[in-house]
């Protein structure tokens, strides 16, 4: 439920005391009543969460492939985005895929050296791949 702001962490909890401290406590990462009510909600629907991992999985699982045919670098991911190496992109990327009506996270986190891309749809997704392969 990402769009609602609502998600989890698993980590070792090593990697949860690297976190900075004020994390959970940020401001920005408020979940509003409304989402709370929908995430609960989301949990009584089993079905809907089987078929929405199948869709992710699949469209995550395509998107990987094609980056890496089309010589992109992928961290493995088990969740709905996708981290991938730039290959030295000259420029900032996020921005230049925002002109193409791509919205990605900002690089600036990778020193510009690499892009995460939320999974969408497989249509979203095919759309992407067809960006990528312009670029």
């Amino acid at each position: 439920m990402a769009g609602l702001r609502v998600g989890f962490i698993i980590a070792h909890p090593s990697m949860i005391n690297k976190i900075e401290p004020n994390y959970f406590q940020n401001s920005q990462f408020a979940v509003s009543i409304l989402s709370q009510t929908a995430a609960l909600a989301s949990l009584t629907d089993s079905n809907h969460a089987i078929e929405s991992k199948r869709k992710i999985v699949l469209a995550r699982n395509y998107t990987m492939e094609e980056l890496k045919n089309l010589n992109y670098r992928c961290i493995p991911s088990f969740t709905n985005f996708l981290f991938f190496k730039l290959n030295n992109y000259p420029g900032d990327f996020a921005k230049d895929m925002l002109k193409k009506n791509i919205l990605l996270r900002s690089n600036e986190y990778s020193d510009g050296k690499w892009a995460r891309v939320s999974i969408g749809t497989a249509e979203e997704m095919k759309m992407f791949i067809a960006t990528m392969k312009s670029v």
